[in-house]
């Protein structure tokens, strides 16, 4: 309870019956480009969907979140499932300090930012990406915000590949979060990178 997360993802209905008050609407905010922090396009809410894992309501519907009594701050950063890094960092900022954007001199910052996202690229080609994530991330932690990220559905082990970097979950100070499955089971992956 108190505790405030800010989703960085795509868009989150804050109507759905699971997230109605869950979800501070004045300090939510979108950094992608005409679209507001609640609009996504067809079935793609994976902002919703990752929202009510965090705070869905405990009110005999749908599931529990982990924390209902949680307070979502929805920041959008993915459309249709892409983004850009600039919307991600945008995001990460503005969870850490919202009081710094125009207009939300009024907001508390979060104190957990969760990304269910990431991408895979060579370090080669992504150093500056990842310079600039770090950055955003490490400001985060010097506001006291902790930065989780996803480390990705593609079940590649980076150390069989060490010429990738997965971003943002390999950027800066934040977790990184993965997930197991079944005793004796294992993800293949996609390794044509």
């Amino acid at each position: 309870a108190g505790v405030r997360v800010a989703v960085l993802d795509g868009g989150i209905n804050e109507n759905h019956l699971d997230l109605a008050g869950q979800v501070d609407v004045a300090c939510s905010a979108s950094f992608v480009p005409h679209y507001d922090f609640h609009e996504d396009t067809g079935g793609f809410w994976h902002g919703s969907h990752v929202a009510g894992i965090v705070a869905a309501a405990d009110n005999d519907f749908g599931i529990v979140g982990v924390a209902p009594d949680a307070t979502i701050m929805g920041v959008k950063v993915l459309h249709d499932g892409g983004g850009s890094f600039g919307w991600l960092i945008g995001g990460l900022l503005f969870a850490s300090d919202p009081v710094s954007f125009p207009g939300y001199e009024g907001c508390q910052k979060a104190d957990i930012i969760n990304m269910s996202l990431s991408g895979a690229w060579f370090k080669n080609g992504a150093q500056g990406y990842h310079a600039l994530v770090t950055r955003a991330i490490n400001f985060a932690a010097s506001k006291g915000v902790l930065a989780v990220s996803a480390a990705a559905n593609n079940g590649v082990n980076t150390q069989d590949y060490p010429a990738l970097t997965i971003i943002p979950a390999m950027a800066g100070s934040g977790i990184a979060v993965s997930a197991t499955g079944p005793l004796g089971w294992h993800a293949t992956g996609n390794t044509d990178f």
